[in-house]
């Protein structure tokens, strides 16, 4: 298996395992960031989570959390061989 794929997996995959989100509602506020992410998809993802939490009020990390979320979920295709570049934009990172 490719290093990077290995750490990816790693990366997104605890967002998976139970009690990881504290007393987050990852599944409902997953849809509403991805929802986020595609009408921002122009914007570096680094700035488009930033503005999550803000708009949604929510904890610093939220959003990349529900990121990692989504990824692990299979709900955001990425090309889980190159490393995970936050400063891309979203429409370039998707598949």
């Amino acid at each position: 298996m490719p290093r990077q794929l290995a750490k990816n997996i790693e990366w997104v995959r605890e967002t998976l395992l139970e009690g990881a989100e504290g007393k987050l509602d990852k599944e409902s506020l997953s849809v509403v960031m991805l929802r986020f992410l595609l009408e921002n998809d122009e914007l570096p993802i680094r700035e488009v989570l930033k503005q999550f939490d803000k708009t949604e009020e929510l904890q610093k990390g939220t959003g990349l959390f529900l990121f990692r979320y989504l990824i692990a979920k299979k709900e955001l295709i990425i090309d889980m061989t190159k490393k995970i570049d936050l400063s891309s934009k979203v429409s370039d990172l998707l598949i």
